[in-house]
């Protein structure tokens, strides 16, 4: 497996193992010049999700919310 091609905060190679498909780890992803964008990323999962999915996907950040909301009080 190829080694991540990132670069640590301290200036070092990262030492992880790159994901399948990209020259970057997971933690360095962010590095990647070919990775898309925050945007294009939630745009791309939202085209590929079915309906049921984005449903509950919905359904699981609002509990989370709440969840949040209920915990701080």
């Amino acid at each position: 497996m190829a080694r991540c091609k990132g670069t640590t905060r301290k200036g070092t190679e990262c030492r992880l193992n790159a994901m399948k498909g990209s020259d970057y780890c997971a933690v360095h992803l962010t590095q990647d010049p070919a990775a898309p964008s925050g945007r294009e990323a939630i745009e791309d999962l939202e085209g590929r999700l079915s309906q049921t999915a984005k449903t509950a996907l919905g359904f699981a950040i609002l509990a989370g919310i709440v969840l949040r909301a209920l915990i701080k009080k």
